[in-house]
C-alpha cells in the first residue's frame, strides 16, 4: 500500500524535544513495520536522542542486496546448473544500488 513519508509520525517531533514515539506507528528509514527488531531500533532510537548519547545503533539490514539471501530466495524456483545460477545471481548483484 503506497504511503507518504508524512504518513507516520517522526520518533521525536521537531516541536516536542521531550515526547517521543516508539513502535510499529513511527517512521524510521530504511525498516519495515511489524517487526521486533522495528520496536526496538525506535525505543534506542528515542532514548538515545533524548539523553543526546553517542551511541551507534545497529544499521538495519539490508538483505535485498545480500547475494547470499538472493542465493536462498531463487534457488528452488531456478532449474539450472548451480554455476548458471551463480552468474545470473552476481548479474544481478553488480546492477542493484548501493546505499
Amino acid at each position: 500500500m503506497p504511503r507518504k513519508l508524512t504518513d507516520r509520525p517522526q520518533i521525536i517531533p521537531k516541536s516536542s524535544p521531550n515526547l517521543a514515539f516508539i513502535g510499529q506507528f513511527v517512521e524510521l528509514e530504511e525498516d519495515v513495520v511489524l517487526t521486533e527488531e522495528t520496536s526496538v531500533r525506535t525505543a534506542m532510537t528515542a532514548v538515545y536522542q533524548i539523553y543526546h548519547l553517542d551511541k551507534p545503533i545497529v544499521p538495519v539490514f539490508q538483505g535485498q542486496y545480500d547475494i547470499r539471501m538472493m542465493a536462498v530466495t531463487l534457488k528452488p524456483y531456478s532449474k539450472k546448473k548451480n554455476e548458471e545460477l551463480l552468474i545470473f545471481l552476481l548479474a544481478i548483484h553488480w546492477n542493484c544500488p548501493r546505499s
